[in-house]
């Protein structure tokens, strides 16, 4: 134990004089503990902290007045005189003023917020008050209105309680945008892109203060959720959807792909849009529900690079007797090719 090295010289000249005293007298402490040297004659131990104390604080130590002509050479004494030399006297209002008025602030963790008021609190001298200013600081000092509400919303809540609520507020948040972040693999990773027509819609969702359709009401949070208008996660109030026409039922408000209604086909198989013109559709294959949106919504279809090549989601298919390299998609709901792709491939869409 003899090799545990003394603290640093404290340092007079840059900081807080007080705060850097506070600590290098707690490391000190630490030091004579660890090492045995607090069992030693006060002679010994008086030696001992004039010599790692540094020339700085050695000079105050000989301008200090002494009660008595044996007290420079007590350890307790010498601390005693170097703490009123270097802690002014507190000013309450202040320290006071600094701990109601320290906000959490954006990135704050709330163990990071916690001690961060007790640490100001043992200046502030509320005694037998001490939790219970502690837990109001908490409450008052949260940005987030659902956890602030339901704080407040419990009439016997403690310091314990508020410092719990907090921490599964925040384990709930990260792993919400742990799930939101997530891809899919670092292979055959499929992102949609909502296409021109959705990000104007988006773009004019972020624009509104509040939104008129019932179900981007259900719930205003800063969260994303599972969208019943759109089939997409989103923010509250962000729903693309909005203000849409259904090109299923011609309702306002969804998509056709979550329509439920049924769809308004005219004979011939044109789909009709919301101004009654209708829309003919060239398709690859047959399917039952072909008014869905997908007429008029092609989603997106990114893989990401890799170092060696996969064939592990392609298969060979024929389009109209020409061979052909498919990407498989189960959750694709129609097949899809490019217009130069066809022409590539001399296949003629058939009309139906």
């Amino acid at each position: 134990m003899q090799n545990i090295p003394p603290p640093n010289l404290l340092n007079l000249r840059e900081g807080c004089v007080a705060d850097n005293w506070k600590r290098w007298r707690q490391r000190y402490e630490f030091f004579i503990t660890a090492t045995g040297q607090s069992t030693k004659p006060e002679g010994v131990q008086a030696a001992i902290l004039l010599t790692v104390i540094g020339e700085d604080a050695l000079e105050v130590y000989n301008t200090v007045n002494w009660d008595a002509e044996g007290d420079k050479l007590k350890p307790d004494k010498i601390l005693e005189k170097l703490e009123a030399a270097f802690i002014p006297k507190k000013n309450l209002t202040y320290e006071r003023y600094r701990f109601f008025t320290r906000d959490r602030k954006e990135g704050d963790k709330i163990d990071q917020y916690v001690n961060e008021l007790k640490q100001l609190s043992k200046s502030c001298a509320f005694e037998q008050l001490h939790d219970s200013l502690l837990k109001d600081r908490i409450v008052c000092g949260i940005a987030d209105e659902r956890v602030q509400e339901k704080l407040l919303a419990d009439a016997d809540l403690t310091l314990e309680k508020a410092i719990d609520i907090c921490k599964s507020s925040e384990c709930t948040r990260e792993r919400i945008q742990e799930m939101t972040n997530t891809g899919l693999g670092s292979v055959n990773v499929v992102n949609r892109d909502q296409g021109r027509r959705g990000q104007d819609n988006s773009m004019r969702g972020r624009g509104r203060a509040r939104s008129a359709d019932p179900r981007d009401q259900e719930t205003r949070s800063s969260e994303p959720i599972q969208c019943k208008s759109c089939g997409l996660m989103h923010l509250p109030c962000r729903c693309p959807a909005y203000n849409q026409t259904c090109y299923k039922c011609n309702g306002l408000h969804h998509f056709a792909k979550i329509c439920r209604n049924r769809p308004a086909v005219a004979d011939g198989g044109e789909v009709k849009s919301a101004s009654n013109k209708s829309k003919h559709v060239d398709v690859v294959g047959q399917y039952d529900s072909v008014a869905e949106d997908e007429v008029l919504f092609c989603g997106v279809v990114n893989a990401e690079q890799t170092t060696e090549r996969t064939n592990q989601w392609h298969v060979n298919v024929r389009l109209n007797g020409v061979k052909a390299n498919a990407k498989l998609d189960m959750g694709a709901q129609a097949n899809v090719i490019s217009i130069n792709m066809a022409n590539k491939l001399k296949v003629k869409p058939e009309s139906t």
